[in-house]
């Protein structure tokens, strides 16, 4: 078996990220530093 992959695939995550934060749609659902401090939301449980 042979496996071609571009050596930029480790990079797709990120680029991937950064096209889905850049959506209008994805902003909407932003919640700012302040915002979450003030509500104590936590997003690492």
């Amino acid at each position: 078996i042979r496996i071609s992959a571009p050596p930029e695939r480790k990079y797709s995550t990120w680029i991937g990220g950064s096209i889905l934060a850049s959506l209008a749609t994805f902003k909407k659902m932003w919640v700012s530093k302040q915002v979450r401090k003030a509500s104590r939301l936590s997003f690492a449980d």
